[in-house]
């Protein structure tokens, strides 16, 4: 992936968040580079070898999606819990919250 150095900090804190949330139970099962805007990716991941999440991130601002068997949903439209969105989903603290958001959804479904 062909990052500024910004935006490889961010994948790399995101990696990382992903990793330390989940720990065991996930699958970075691709990656893609979105080529214009600059510094754009999304992620799509397995959780607890069932769900399929997609996450998006663009300059400096993520947003998770959850797949519903037919597409992929934002999470928002998915639950009454607060998404936080715009530069805020970037700060660590804001990562976690909608990591959060994302497992109870998930609980809900099982």
């Amino acid at each position: 992936m062909l990052l500024s150095k910004f935006g490889k900090s961010n994948y790399n804190l995101i990696i990382r968040e992903i990793q330390s949330f989940w720990a065991g139970n996930v699958e970075v099962q691709s990656e893609k580079r979105i080529e214009n805007p600059r510094d754009a990716f999304e992620l799509q991941l397995r959780l607890y070898d069932k769900y399929e999440v997609l996450l998006e991130y663009e300059m400096s601002t993520f947003a998770l999606k959850l797949w519903t068997g037919q597409e992929f949903e934002y999470l928002d439209n998915m639950t009454d819990d607060k998404m936080v969105y715009g530069f805020d989903s970037m700060k660590p603290e804001n990562i976690l919250h909608n990591f959060k958001v994302l497992n109870d959804v998930i609980k809900k479904w099982q």
